[in-house]
């Protein structure tokens, strides 16, 4: 890949991160993969996010304005997470070899 020479003479460090990292990931080559990935990660990062919202509403008020702990739903929520992470790293070291 020839490199411009306006690009070698610019002071600017992000314009040069922009040029030499993110773009290549757009060549025909990978952009498939990238974009994928893309979709993906941000598909996991709003269900979690939604997820840990959707959690706060265990502690709900009652009628007569005191807030109700449900300690069961709060440690299956909390274990299910601890669960989910060790199964995505057994499955990205099992099948991302």
């Amino acid at each position: 890949m020839l490199i411009p020479f306006c690009v070698l003479a610019c002071k600017n460090m992000f314009l040069q991160l922009f040029i030499f990292e993110f773009l290549p990931c757009l060549q025909p080559r990978w952009r498939r993969l990238n974009l994928t990935l893309w979709v993906v990660w941000g598909g996991f990062a709003f269900s979690y996010f939604a997820t840990i919202l959707t959690i706060t509403r265990i502690f709900d008020k009652d009628d007569d304005g005191r807030i109700d702990f449900d300690y069961v739903a709060i440690f299956i929520s909390s274990a299910s997470e601890f669960f989910g992470t060790a199964l995505a790293i057994t499955l990205v070291d099992r099948i991302g070899e």
